[in-house]
């Protein structure tokens, strides 16, 4: 007699050959030894994944492109195609343009490697981006069509540690406006250009103290909270007064200007106009030797160290065309981050172009900027905002945290505790609901961070512990789609789009394949941003297909995921796909980038196809036939398999056994044109058209219980095959099926 079996969840997804001895696992009962083009859904089925739309070739058809999103406003989304020297923007699902059929598209010094390191972080109408190459830049949505790129100048710094050797000095012409600089050695490159330099006076040791009550006369000079005045006026008394003068701009008395005091003398105070303070700052602007540079001054520099004067007390800018720019930015606590190497510089708290990180007097004060050093050695390959700001470099991820945790972070209380020691690659990390993901340095593994109150630290367990051979190329990005599911999509090395399934509150973790279709079809870039209604996120994609041929790269987005009630006559499951709406007709054009190719259409719910697209980019339904909603382009086929079943046996477990499938009930949800069987059988129909339905017409979707028999061959493996191949929906909640199992 036929022993049954049920499965009826599908979210492990697609898991790995390695599990194939395991049918003990959890894991094994809700996984399949293929998911393909099915995503797994968070209550336990797979439904078919929708098609993409074609939204515009690629600018740069000869290399890849990337896909960054920008969301200054939750109902204001773009997708910004960065290509080699250029920025073309999408919004609304649509190419922004600057006039009629001239795509809107902004100039930038990037190539395509600059491209390929690109790390960015945006900030209400602003994204800030830094290669590593070049100096960091801001892109600004100025308007809702136009944006402005260009450099991001920063100010006070950040600077690189200050010279101590006492024999290399700098002189300065003067201590403002356009100046010229002299070292005593060859320290000055032409790539300082641009860069800021710090000169602090040795001391003030010839310049006397601000006391109370002191004699002055006017012009003299007084040092005071770290700064320097002088007097350029006083009361009768000629003395000063009793409140000492800390202003950093501008003039100030330090008592009472005129009259008498309490005690009928002579009113005691000095007007004092402030001069400089103990550090000096230029920007370099023009390079004559190794020994000479021209600069302006932008804080106004110590008397010392002009004239005769000069001080070893200097310092380079972190950042130039000589020391390197920026490898990663992020905004954390109020301040804009920048890394290179293993340096970390934070700006000043609430002033993102300011890295001084001393205030007027000289100080570290809590809110000033800092500059911090990972205490191991290793480039700094992302960052990511969580309760503390989180590192990876190649070897182990670090967190910064405050010392004194009832304190700020900042220049006097900072610490980077290791977290974990298991190294990254770099890849652009995710959050992705309390969790932040990286790839493994190796690129197979995906790893999901998050703060542990058991462990009092950040831990990361591996989310590819049972699929590991779906990232077998290695990760190259990834995006998070929250909306309707919540699923990460993956690009591989290969051009390979993996899904994940992430629920971590209900440890749900599936993983799918989604291979696109066309010849050779490969994702090259991706990303995520909300929908033009803000109903749902969508993913957008760079791909690439050969096409009559020719490679061609092309950006797409993926359709809305379908609702069990929405009309069959929407159902969008083709790729590169357009759709048409309007009146009745039969000849639909705009498909110039399927030329040549055979596409399947959906004609107001009913399937033709295949049918060739012209050389001009048309097709005509055949036999007369029109239709007002079509969608028409690259079919794909989605395909699940199941793991080795264990149907019940008198002598305990089947597995191993000869057994043969005899038949199976499928449970489906709105499903069209679904096939099944046991490999390797043939695969037959499980949904037929009714007879009251003529050919050519849209067939019902179907929803409940279908049983089939099935033509299983007899063998060990026991399992199942459920494909669609036609562009239509399917969605399997469950599968019952039952095998004759043979003797021990």
């Amino acid at each position: 007699m036929p022993q049954a079996i049920a499965q009826t969840n599908f979210n492990g997804g697609e898991i790995s050959p390695r599990l194939a001895g395991r049918p003990d696992l959890a894991a094994y009962q809700i996984g399949l030894a293929e998911c393909r083009n099915f995503v797994p859904l968070l209550q336990g089925p797979v439904t078919k994944r929708p098609g993409t739309i074609h939204a515009e070739l690629a600018k740069v058809q000869g290399e890849a492109s990337r896909l960054i999103p920008f969301v200054p406003r939750s109902t204001q989304a773009y997708v910004i195609e960065a290509s080699s020297g250029v920025f073309r923007y999408f919004t609304n699902n649509v190419q922004l343009e600057s006039s009629p059929g001239v795509p809107l598209e902004t100039p930038t010094p990037y190539t395509a490697a600059d491209i390929a390191r690109l790390n960015w972080h945006q900030s209400n109408d602003v994204l800030y981006l830094v290669d590593g190459r070049q100096q960091q830049r801001q892109l600004r949505r100025l308007t809702a069509t136009t944006f402005s790129l260009g450099p991001l100048v920063l100010r006070g710094g950040p600077f690189k540690d200050q010279n101590r050797d006492k024999a290399t000095t700098i002189s300065a012409s003067a201590a403002t406006g356009t100046i010229t600089l002299v070292a005593t050695q060859p320290i000055f490159q032409a790539g300082h250009v641009g860069s800021l330099i710090e000169l602090e006076a040795i001391d003030f040791r010839s310049i006397r103290a601000w006391e109370p009550a002191a004699q002055v006369n006017i012009n003299d000079l007084r040092r005071s909270d770290g700064k320097v005045y002088r007097c350029v006026a006083r009361a009768t008394s000629g003395r000063t007064g009793s409140v000492q003068p800390t202003h950093s701009e501008g003039q100030e008395w330090d008592g009472t200007a005129f009259g008498k005091d309490v005690n009928d003398k002579d009113a005691l105070g000095v007007l004092w106009e402030y001069v400089h303070g103990r550090f000096g700052i230029a920007r370099i602007t023009g390079f004559t030797s190794s020994f000479t540079v021209q600069a302006t001054v932008e804080q106004r520099l110590p008397d010392d160290v002009t004239g005769a004067g000069s001080t070893f007390r200097w310092a380079h800018s972190a950042y130039s065309d000589v020391e390197g720019w920026p490898e990663t930015v992020t905004v954390w606590n109020e301040r804009l981050i920048l890394t290179k190497g293993n340096r970390i510089d934070a700006s000043v708290v609430g002033d993102f172009p300011n890295f001084a990180r001393r205030t007027d007097a000289g100080l570290l004060a809590p809110d000033q900027a800092f500059t911090y050093r990972l205490p191991q050695a290793g480039q700094i390959l992302w960052t990511e905002t969580d309760r503390q700001l989180l590192l990876g470099t190649a070897t182990a991820e670090y967190s910064i945290a405050a010392v004194n945790q009832a304190a700020a972070v900042s220049a006097t209380n900072i610490a980077a505790p290791r977290q974990s020691q298991y190294g990254s690659n770099p890849v652009r990390v995710l959050g992705a609901g309390t969790r932040t993901l990286f790839v493994q340095r190796g690129g197979r593994k995906l790893r999901q961070m998050g703060y542990s109150f058991q462990d009092d630290r950040y831990v990361a367990p591996d989310l590819t512990v049972r699929a590991q051979h779906v990232t077998r190329s290695g990760i190259t990005a990834m995006a998070l789609q929250n909306e309707p599911e919540a699923l990460i999509w993956c690009t591989r090395g290969d051009g390979q789009l993996l899904t994940l399934t992430f629920a971590e509150d209900e440890q749900v973790r599936g993983w799918a394949v989604m291979p696109l279709g066309g010849a050779d079809a490969a994702v090259e870039s991706l990303c995520v941003v909300p929908a033009p209604d803000n109903s749902y996120d969508q993913l957008w994609l760079q791909t690439r297909r050969t096409v009559g041929g020719q490679v061609q790269r092309a950006i797409e987005y993926l359709a809305p995921f379908r609702d069990e009630a929405d009309p069959l006559a929407d159902a969008y499951f083709v790729d590169a796909g357009l759709t048409y709406r309007g009146a009745p007709a039969s000849t639909f054009t705009n498909l110039q980038h399927l030329a040549g190719e055979a596409v399947m259409v959906l004609a107001d719910g009913a399937v033709i196809g295949p049918l060739t697209v012209s050389g001009g980019g048309s097709i005509t339904l055949p036999e007369g036939r029109t239709a007002s909603v079509v969608h028409a382009g690259l079919p794909y086929t989605a395909r699940i398999k199941t793991m080795q079943l264990d149907p019940p046996a008198a002598e305990g477990s089947s597995q191993g056994r000869l057994k043969r499938a005899v038949r199976a009930v499928l449970r489906l949800l709105d499903t069209v044109a679904m096939k099944m069987g046991s490999p390797p059988g043939r695969l037959d129909d499980v949904t037929r058209r009714p007879q009251s339905i003529p050919l050519g017409q849209a067939v019902p979707a179907f929803t409940g219980d279908i049983q089939i028999g099935v033509d299983g061959p007899h063998e060990a493996r026991g399992v199942l095959v459920m494909e669609s191949a036609e562009p239509l929906p399917a969605t399997i909640l469950a599968v019952f099926p039952a095998f004759d199992v043979g003797a021990p």
